[in-house]
């Protein structure tokens, strides 16, 4: 009897897991991509940019490492600009005194977001580069909160462990 009453316990706990796992892992989607600077020796960007499409948001950061802009990292964020089923998104700035140009294409023309290509340049007065992902060079899409969701998993599993371990305890009269 005991036992049917863990299962349903059990299948309750799972319900409530999955959930709270769900919605956390819906929404926004990560794009992160390395590219050597065309233009710079030795230099190479590594882009991480999260895109929400029910917002329009984004945010990222751009990172060097190598060659002569190593070591510059800037952090953005802004609004998209969608017209139909695309959204673009550029970012002018200055980064350490260095121009940085940089531009994400996103299409979703059914329901499933893909990132069309990202585009940048970076320059200064002694040089110029650049990089960029698209259709010859996809960019990886990262899962979001992978992480979370298999933190909330594992919390879960060992919680439920953790009863069924008292559980035996009591049964055999030892708690």
């Amino acid at each position: 009897m005991q036992t049917k009453a863990c299962y349903r316990f059990a299948k309750k706990v799972a319900l409530v897991v999955i959930l709270l796992v769900l919605p956390a892992a819906a929404g926004s989607i990560t794009y992160e991509y390395s590219e050597a600077v065309t233009g710079v020796r030795n230099e190479t960007a590594t882009v991480s940019l999260t895109f929400n499409p029910k917002t329009d948001k984004i945010t990222g950061t751009i990172y060097f490492t190598g060659g002569v802009f190593g070591g510059i990292t800037d952090k953005f964020s802004g609004t998209s600009s969608c017209t139909g089923t695309t959204c673009i998104f550029v970012l002018n700035t200055k980064a350490h005194g260095d121009n940085l140009s940089y531009t994400v294409t996103f299409s979703d023309p059914s329901g499933s977001l893909s990132l069309i290509a990202a585009n940048g340049s970076i320059w200064d007065k002694t040089a110029d580069g650049t990089f960029a992902c698209g259709a010859s060079d996809p960019c990886s899409v990262v899962p979001e909160s992978g992480s979370a969701t298999m933190y909330v998993l594992l919390a879960s599993l060992s919680c439920f462990g953790a009863m069924l371990f008292r559980t035996r305890l009591r049964r055999a009269g030892i708690a």
